[in-house]
């Protein structure tokens, strides 16, 4: 009776310890399963981009007319960092269209429609021949906007990008990456934000799709060998160590240490979920803290990926904040 009610005793632990060994499992996958959300292919890397604008008028020259200089603009309402919607009623997207109905005008004066301040300007504009004998109005106008950032991530099931962390102003949702590299960085002070010196190549590296106000997203098309990190849920995230990933010199990408001393638990999407400070020595005396450029760096806490630094504190530009990779990665399913 003895060994029977002993080996009773001992079939009864064994099971109890099963038992409570497969729940724990099931509880820590569990955990995992609703913490990460799912793998992407770290980025780190500076890109080059360019993205479409409508068209804008940056500047206004005179024309030589029979050696006379003339203003064709000089009786109209028209004021640099506005956008021609309108030529005579025809909408006008790009350059290409702008220089369309200019050339092939047979008239003195031009209806245009401008875009001041998200409200509806009409004026209109006299039209010369120039020196080459072809229609001018004398505006200097753009279609686009070129600048620098950094990637932050790439959806490996989707082949998708998410970069930047913020949106590019007055842009429009299409674009193109380039290949980049930094060639220098003037530091920031305290009321002065610094910035990176950057050469962008030729290299089509990607399409850009979207363009909100947590970054930019589109196609991929360069072939990386960075590593494969979890994006974790927003609601995981703590404060304490975490770094940054962002290139200063060439394309050398590189892990800085920060402390993240603010987490926005949001239920929405939204910026500025996290609040960070920039504790590294090599990043301080190299930049002087949070620079242009270094939107989209990616944040990793304890291996995973957990935002983007979107914004820089121009009073202080050893703090910056940053958007969840879960809004990011969202946008690139």
């Amino acid at each position: 009776m003895f060994k029977t009610f002993k080996s009773s005793i001992l079939i009864i632990v064994l099971l109890l310890l099963s038992y409570f060994c497969i729940t724990d499992e099931k509880v820590i996958n569990a955990v995992a399963e609703d913490k990460y959300i799912g793998e992407v292919q770290l980025g780190g890397d500076t890109i080059g981009i360019k993205i479409n604008t409508n068209v804008e008028i940056v500047g206004k020259y005179e024309i030589n007319v029979n050696n006379q200089k003339i203003k064709p603009w000089i009786n109209s309402n028209i004021e640099e960092g506005d956008f021609i919607y309108s030529i005579d009623d025809k909408i006008i997207t790009c350059n290409n269209d702008l220089n369309n109905i200019i050339s092939q005008s047979n008239k003195e004066t031009l209806n245009l429609k401008l875009i001041r301040n998200n409200q509806l300007i009409y004026t209109t504009i006299n039209v010369f021949k120039n020196a080459n004998d072809n229609n001018s109005i004398g505006l200097y106008v753009k279609d686009h906007i070129t600048g620098i950032g950094t990637l932050t991530f790439v959806n490996l099931n989707t082949n998708k990008f998410g970069a930047l962390g913020h949106s590019v102003s007055e842009a429009l949702n299409e674009g193109q990456l380039y290949d980049s590299s930094i060639k220098g960085v003037k530091k920031a002070v305290k009321g002065i934000p610094g910035e990176k010196y950057a050469t962008l190549s030729n290299n089509n590296i990607g399409s850009i799709n979207m363009n909100t106000d947590i970054g930019i997203f589109g196609e991929y098309k360069k072939t990386s060998t960075n590593e494969i990190v979890n994006v974790v849920k927003n609601e995981y995230i703590n404060k304490g160590k975490a770094e940054i990933v962002t290139v200063i010199n060439g394309n050398i990408i590189k892990k800085y240490d920060i402390i993240i001393t603010e987490v926005n638990k949001q239920k929405e999407v939204g910026i500025k979920g996290i609040k960070f400070k920039v504790v590294d020595e090599e990043l301080i005396n190299a930049t002087g803290g949070i620079i242009q450029g270094m939107s989209g760096s990616p944040i990793i806490q304890d291996g995973n990926l957990i935002g983007a630094v979107s914004h820089v504190v121009v009073k202080d530009p050893l703090c910056g904040y940053g958007v969840f990779a879960e809004w990011m990665y969202y946008q690139t399913l």
